[in-house]
């Protein structure tokens, strides 16, 4: 048989797989206590001992001799399951010629694996540990192969090959069995001493037919240049304890499909929402135009095509993308523009300007934004000082659009002229009055106001192209003195609001 071998992923935070576990009582909650603990497995339903020696159940239902697990070192009763009441514990011995030995339990599956199938396979394990004479193998002890906890499958029962059946240690076969996953010690050490659960997970492409799944430390051979053993010299330098719980082994999907309307997500979709958790975590993605991002900013609707990559396999995701009515409108041309054209005025009598273009873009995609300009400048921020056209290209990681700025050098200082007469005698000559005003900026919220003597309204205006023609009533008004009243915006945040008052004389 062929398989697909990976090392196993470790991961600290708890999850379950969705899918059908197809590993009975993997949790080690349903037992029957057993009359000898010291043979819990081989009296329990279900699991069994893969190894001459046996494995200890221990659940909270079924209360250990309290000899028994005094004697025993890597039981330690104060230690909770993972999930639930119910775990086991295993044995394994370094000696001193190099051999590790490790005990191992497997379990009939539900039903048998198929072939060309990919399967996620997750456990929790705590690590003990225990010196003997002083000898201890330590981080710098490699084994070879660089394996400890290994996952076998097969179409029978799982066994551990002792080491007087192995012929040749260095290959790490520790079964009868197919080796599918495999952990390194460098995994291990970095848990072996804290006494706290820890998550293995990964997948694997079944052969087909099998009907076993089998769990177990290495059986392996130290090299004696490590100088962690003494070649040749018999006795354990070194025994370890494992335990094992929530056992999951669980079908993956060959392909995914979903729907998603990205109007409640400002044009975002994340692939976190898309597959279960439990793959998520170690998948990387590629989609058909090149992006590799899990988060990433669509701008149409349509069908999109996504590549999950696993270290056992690649499933194709297809994404259908919806976009509300409503809300089409505002996705296209405000959060997600095609391109952004402003004009910038520069003051020359206040100096440089210090412009940021994430003011010109929407606030949604601040976050992501990054600029390169046409002459090679790269950023968000830039003095500029000259009347120029300056092209940009703004992009998010996989989402991008052009902008261009028309950059205006004027003076900024804002010219009012007000007359102070006029006369509307129809000569052509200052026949009309009206405040002129000469502003590099836009001229907002004009008000222009005309009022007699007695303060009577006798003109009023919001266009600042608007003069009066000094009637009142449709009638020229009398010669004399007329007040008046100005109000403008320039939408600037220092000097734009402006009032100002005044007189002028109407004559003939």
């Amino acid at each position: 048989m062929k398989y697909w071998l990976y090392t196993l992923f470790l991961f600290s935070l708890a999850f379950t797989i969705n899918a059908q576990n197809l590993v009975p009582n993997g949790d080690f909650e349903i037992i029957d206590c057993p009359t000898n603990n010291i043979n819990s497995i081989t009296e329990t339903a279900t699991w069994y001992a893969c190894s001459g020696a046996d494995a200890y159940w221990l659940h909270e239902d079924c209360p250990l001799d309290p000899a028994i697990a005094e004697s025993v070192f890597f039981i330690n009763t104060a230690t909770e399951a993972y999930s639930g009441v119910g775990y086991i514990s295993l044995e394994g011995v370094m000696t001193r010629n190099g051999y590790i030995t490790s005990e191992g339990v497997g379990i009939q599956l539900t039903e048998p694996l198929q072939a060309g199938v990919p399967y996620f396979f997750q456990m929790a394990a705590l690590f003990q540990n225990e010196r003997i004479a002083g000898q201890h193998p330590g981080n710098a002890c490699q084994t070879l192969p660089p394996h400890f906890m290994e996952v076998y499958v097969g179409s029978e029962k799982i066994l551990v090959r002792r080491e007087s059946d192995i012929l040749d240690v260095t290959t790490g076969i520790s079964s009868n069995a197919d080796l599918v996953l495999v952990d390194s010690t460098s995994t291990v050490a970095e848990n072996f001493y804290n006494n706290q659960w820890y998550l293995f997970s990964n997948c694997f492409i079944a052969s087909g037919g099998e009907t076993h799944i089998g769990v177990m430390g290495s059986n392996f051979q130290v090299p004696a240049s490590n100088g962690c053993v003494a070649e040749g010299e018999p006795g354990a330098v070194y025994l370890f304890g494992y335990s094992l719980d929530a056992v999951q082994l669980a079908e993956m999907p060959t392909e995914i499909e979903a729907d998603r309307n990205i109007c409640d997500n400002g044009g975002w979709v994340d692939m976190e929402g898309v597959v279960s958790d439990v793959y998520f975590d170690y998948a990387t993605f590629l989609w058909e135009d090149g992006c590799t991002l899990a988060r990433r900013v669509i701008r149409r609707p349509g069908l999109y095509q996504v590549d999950m990559i696993l270290p056992c396999i690649t499933i194709p995701i297809t994404l259908d993308i919806s976009i509300d009515e409503f809300c089409s409108a505002v996705m296209y041309t405000e959060e997600m523009p095609e391109s952004i054209a402003e004009n910038i005025v520069i003051c020359t009598d206040e100096g440089p300007a210090n412009i940021n273009l994430l003011d010109y873009t929407p606030e949604v995609l601040r976050n992501d934004l990054s600029f390169d300009w046409a002459d090679g400048y790269s950023g968000a921020t830039r003095i500029l000082d000259n009347s120029a056209v300056y092209e940009i290209w703004a992009a998010t990681p996989c989402f991008a659009f052009p902008m261009t700025l028309q950059a205006e050098l004027l003076s900024c200082e804002i010219k009012i002229f007000v007359p102070n007469a006029f006369s509307p005698n129809l000569d052509g000559v200052n026949d009309q009055f009206r405040p002129f005003i000469n502003s590099p900026w836009p001229v907002l919220n004009y008000q222009f106001n005309v009022f007699d003597r007695w303060g009577q309204l006798v003109f009023q205006t919001d266009n600042p192209d608007e003069a009066w023609d000094g009637k009142v009533k449709n009638k020229l008004a009398d010669q004399g003195v007329f007040l008046w009243s100005l109000e403008y915006d320039t939408g600037q945040e220092n000097g734009g609001k402006t009032s100002l008052s005044g007189d002028v004389m109407l004559i003939y």
